[in-house]
């Protein structure tokens, strides 16, 4: 029955029968995926403002922006092209993704720096499905980017903010997951070191089915991978819906995403409903200066010793107190000094 309901859900989606603008009893459909919810899709718990400087933004979290055909079974995308327009929707979604990741918290979030180089492809056909294949983050045509839903038509529904993070939670969800949640099971045994590992290790037994295709996959596949990636795009655009969920796994999820983030009061289980969405619009600057002063201090050149300065050394057998010179030399002393 479950495989049944999900494939009905499935095909409602493909064939274009969620308008996520239309009635009521639909968008309450179109809440069962965060792809699928107009609220994540338009970045309307994230702060306005775009982020600037949005070629550093990308460079310093390994992302690459392309367009191409994307397979309908897995596969890597073809016929890519770097795209540059960075005034385009799609482009300044995906800015406002990363700022949220990089910014929220503590600002110790580093999953996508320390990895390999990812590229984002902007699908230029309706293949079957969005995924994540290996280091592309593939963003299907239109099949399931909402188009024509509030106006996403223009960019195929490819600056669809709860799609976008939700991919990126899948390659957050494949890296190495670092010293914040190292450790094994409640046994001890260990069950994998991604975040993915991490996240089935801190959720234990109970799960978070944040959304009915959270709740299904798991069913159908037993894996926590789309459970954890819309535990993620949950977290960055609708973290009202863990307040809104009873379920143990969930308040174990927000808690995980609360660590991996570095996030302390910002957003708490105890806030109401009404209030986590404004709390998250507030929660962080999209161009706070910490990241750019990080990145000046890495690409600063590292200056050579001058050939001819002096070396101030003192024999061995000197005491302590003598070893340190009565004065220093002055430029008139060192050779080639101005």
């Amino acid at each position: 029955m479950t495989v049944i309901l999900f494939f009905n859900l499935y095909s409602q989606i493909t064939n274009g029968a969620y308008k996520c603008n239309s009635s009521e009893a639909t968008q309450n459909k179109c809440n069962d995926l965060i792809k699928l919810n107009a609220a994540a899709a338009l970045g309307q718990c994230l702060p306005n403002e775009v982020p600037k400087n949005i070629p550093s933004l990308l460079a310093r979290n390994n992302i690459s922006l392309f367009t191409g055909s994307i397979p309908k079974k897995a596969g890597s995308a073809s016929d890519t092209i770097a795209f540059t327009d960075l005034n385009d929707p799609r482009v300044i979604s995906v800015a406002r993704v990363l700022s949220a990741l990089e910014n929220i918290g503590d600002k110790s979030f580093d999953y996508l720096r320390n990895g390999a180089q990812i590229k984002i492809i902007f699908g230029t056909n309706k293949a079957s499905n969005s995924r994540r294949f290996e280091d592309e983050i593939q963003l299907d045509g239109g099949i399931q980017n909402m188009t024509g839903m509030l106006g996403q038509s223009e960019s195929n529904g490819q600056d669809n903010i709860g799609l976008i993070t939700h991919e990126l939670g899948h390659y957050i969800g494949g890296t190495t997951c670092g010293s914040k949640f190292e450790g094994g099971d409640s046994t001890g045994n260990s069950i994998g070191n991604s975040t993915y590992d991490a996240y089935k290790r801190y959720t234990g037994e109970d799960r978070c089915g944040i959304t009915s295709y959270a709740r299904d996959d798991y069913r159908k596949n037993n894996n926590v991978t789309e459970e954890f990636a819309e535990v993620v795009a949950a977290y960055i655009t609708m973290p009202q819906m863990f307040q809104e969920s009873e379920s143990e796994g969930c308040r174990k999820a927000f808690r995980f995403m609360r660590q991996l983030f570095g996030e302390s009061n910002q957003l708490n289980l105890n806030m109401p409903s009404s209030a986590m969405c404004a709390a998250r619009r507030t929660s962080y600057n999209p161009n706070d200066p910490h990241h750019a002063a990080q990145e000046a201090v890495r690409t600063l050149p590292t200056l050579p010793r001058p050939t001819n300065a002096p070396i101030l050394s003192f024999p061995e057998t000197q005491t302590q107190t003598n070893k340190i010179p009565k004065a220093l030399p002055t430029t008139q002393d060192v050779p080639g000094a101005q």
